[in-house]
């Protein structure tokens, strides 16, 4: 179950990277690989009560590990 829910949100984001306009293939693959493990170890991570933060949070903590390569594969450092 986990798996396919990690497919899912993988083309999801690889399709939305891919729409803001990055094009490398290989960096765009490792990058959707890091965006939804990061992803995936919060939400494991709140879900199993091993941090008492808030989806605000979360959010933030998200978007600081993972906007910076993100913002590079778009080519907006």
């Amino acid at each position: 179950m986990h798996a396919r829910g990690e497919q899912l949100l993988a083309t999801v984001v690889r399709n939305e990277l891919v729409a803001a306009g990055a094009r490398t293939p290989v960096s765009l693959d490792l990058l959707v690989v890091c965006v939804v493990g990061a992803f995936m170890g919060l939400l494991r991570a709140w879900v199993d009560g091993e941090t008492a933060a808030t989806p605000v949070e979360l959010d933030a903590a998200l978007r600081a590990a993972v906007e910076p390569g993100v913002r590079a594969a778009l080519g907006q450092e």
